[in-house]
């Protein structure tokens, strides 16, 4: 049964977001060259974009739930931020971004849409390009159901066999309730 996400944004239900930008991917931002293209699907109210867009970097946000996309033009305004409210499993760019920030994104996804998922990255993905995924929750098992639905280094790794790794850690600075469950993948196409 897939999650009706606008009756979550309306009802408030939205443990997920951390009501900030993630600290890991706050350090992901840092290391981008300037005005790099940037992909956030699943941006929810809009933290990790505004801080990409605010940073210099040239951000796409999309999200599928009306209510998040709203709280995310609020959030940005007066800030260069292009917010598209649809389905980024379905989203084709017209060219390829340079780089996508994942985080909570592929979690929330039915497992049995991983494969579109991986599918999407490699349209919004430049060859050359980097996904980097903010894995959360890593290691719970699968058994425990979702949504968020667990998913480990190795899962993201099977959708994408042939990207190379170049970062792949556990996070010191993630946010308290999420240390130690939290993997950053940094993989190049």
């Amino acid at each position: 049964m897939n999650t009706d996400w606008e009756s979550l944004w309306q009802e408030g239900d939205t443990g997920w977001d951390l009501g900030k930008p993630a600290p890991p991917l706050q350090r992901s931002l840092r290391e981008m060259a300037a005005g790099t293209r940037l992909l956030v699907p699943g941006a929810g109210a809009g933290h990790d974009p505004i801080a990409a867009a605010k940073v210099g970097h040239k951000v796409t946000a999309i999200d599928l739930a009306a209510t998040a996309c709203e709280r995310m033009r609020k959030n940005s305004m007066y800030i260069d931020l292009e917010i598209i409210c649809g389905d980024a499993l379905e989203y084709a760019p017209d060219e390829p971004f340079d780089d996508v920030l994942e985080y909570t994104f592929l979690v929330a996804l039915e497992p049995i849409d991983r494969q579109k998922w991986a599918e999407a990255q490699h349209r919004f993905i430049r060859p050359g390009g980097r996904l980097h995924a903010l894995v959360f929750p890593f290691g719970r098992p699968h058994s425990e159901g979702g949504p968020p639905w667990g998913l480990t280094c190795e899962d993201v790794l099977r959708l994408l066999p042939n990207w190379e790794i170049i970062i792949d850690e556990e996070p010191l600075d993630s946010v308290e309730r999420r240390q130690g469950h939290e993997r950053l993948l940094v993989l190049q196409r």
